[in-house]
């Protein structure tokens, strides 16, 4: 007995921008928070001493002058100049989905201008008529770990809700741009994650005695909003389209830690109060599924200190 595939099944690969596009300083592209990312030596790697550690501005400015350090997610595999036989290599493997995301600071260079950058729409352009001549379905990410640099050092990244007007007007600008050329999309990749990798997804910026608890709920609400209003803005610039993914659970996709032994290393680090919090309130979906069932928090998180919330908006 054969099996296949169900007729429509998305069969694929999966990449994005801040891993594997490259060209982080060509076409008017902005620098975003993945670019800052020095290398790790695979040995202190085991450990995880470096996932979630909170990054400052003083590091941010160091890395942006840096120029002896290796910064790899600045090159990736070099997409942006190899797009075409990258795309034909892929089509080779007989995929029918290119999961890709697009670097929001290639076409808002700060994130919040009012024009988009055209060399980067176009960039983009080519890539999506490059898979429709292999009958590749792209399905594109419009926020994946790369969040423009300016955002995080002038407004203090997503804990400030006017990133949500900046990443909605990113967000209608795309999407009028690539109408029929792009069928399906994502908002954010695992937006539940933020409270441990708030630097990378977020732009947040934590110094000494800041609340950073609350910068992390404060935050991962605008996201939320910023999805929702995303969502709209597609179903009204294109109203008949049946491949766009709706905020909530099946719009973002989540990301869940399973592992004890990758936990325990964890919450044996120093500040193991912070990270191991947010790991466990903000990354089980039960959270997201909670939040669009009953339009309110789980009490769990609810339960948390008060003052953890005292100055949440919403």
């Amino acid at each position: 007995m054969t099996k296949q595939f169900p007729k429509g099944f998305l069969w694929g690969g999966a990449t994005a921008a801040n891993q594997y596009e490259g060209g982080w300083n060509l076409g008017g592209r902005g620098p975003a928070t993945s670019d800052t990312y020095i290398a790790v030596d695979p040995d202190k790697r085991k450990d995880m001493s470096h996932f979630g550690k909170p990054v400052s501005r003083a590091d941010v400015e160091f890395a942006l002058a840096d120029q002896e350090g290796l910064y790899p997610k600045r090159w990736g595999s070099d997409f942006y100049h190899r797009y075409k036989e990258d795309i034909a290599l892929f089509a080779e493997m007989g995929f029918k989905t290119f999961r890709l995301s697009i670097a929001w600071s290639r076409i808002f260079p700060k994130g919040d201008e009012l024009e988009p950058n055209e060399e980067g729409l176009a960039f983009y352009d080519a890539v999506f008529d490059n898979l429709n001549k292999y009958g590749i379905e792209p399905l594109v990410t419009l926020s994946h770990y790369e969040f423009p640099i300016h955002l995080a050092l002038e407004y203090g990244g997503w804990k400030n809700r006017k990133v949500i007007e900046f990443f909605v007007r990113y967000a209608e600008t795309v999407f009028k741009r690539y109408q029929g050329k792009v069928k399906y999309w994502l908002t954010f990749n695992e937006i539940n994650i933020l409270g441990m990798v708030g630097y990378l997804s977020g732009g947040l910026l934590f110094e000494d005695g800041k609340n950073d608890l609350e910068a992390m709920y404060q935050a991962v609400h605008h996201q939320f909003i910023a999805s929702i209003l995303a969502t709209k803005a597609a179903h009204e610039i294109d109203p008949e389209k049946q491949g766009w993914l709706h905020a909530g659970t099946d719009g973002e996709l989540c990301g869940h830690l399973q592992s004890r032994r990758c936990l325990g290393g964890l919450e044996k680090r120093p500040g193991k109060s912070l990270l191991y919090r947010c790991a466990g309130a903000w990354s089980l979906p039960k959270l997201y599924e909670t939040l669009l069932q009953r339009k309110q928090y789980p009490g769990r998180v609810r339960a948390g200190r008060r003052s953890d919330f005292e100055t949440i908006s919403c």
